[in-house]
């Protein structure tokens, strides 16, 4: 286990039992569109240490616009691919604007996962 990273539950909390380094991860890569909190942050929780040491490294790279760059390039890579299995809607589907847009916004979140997971992942990898 790396320097400075505890594995107590519960820790994390401040002294409102409001989650303080999850609060603050969670924004990177976050925009207007997608601001909310995604579900590796809420995992690590547990480990604050590591929050913090992700938080240090990757805020240079939000400041930058690196992530949410990194992003973008994960969600146009995709593209190609996703229209090669779009061919099963109907022409005739009647697909409400608001189910649309929930699609829209989940794999924008579901891109930005991916991206920061697999960076905090490369980035443990090189710590270790």
């Amino acid at each position: 286990m790396m320097a400075g990273i505890t594995a107590t539950p519960g820790e994390g909390r401040d002294r409102s039992g409001n989650l303080g380094a999850a609060r603050t991860v969670k924004l990177l890569g976050a925009t207007n569109d997608n601001p909310s909190i995604t579900t590796l942050w809420r995992h690590l929780a547990h480990w604050p240490g590591l929050l913090s040491l992700v938080i240090e490294s990757y805020e240079p790279m939000q400041e930058e616009g690196a992530i949410v760059g990194a992003i973008e390039g994960v969600m146009e890579s995709g593209i190609v691919p996703a229209a090669g299995i779009s061919h099963f809607k109907p022409s005739t589907a009647d697909i409400p604007d608001e189910a649309w847009l929930m699609v829209v916004h989940y794999s924008a979140g579901v891109s930005r996962m991916v991206t920061l997971g697999h960076g905090v992942d490369q980035w443990i990898k090189a710590v270790e």
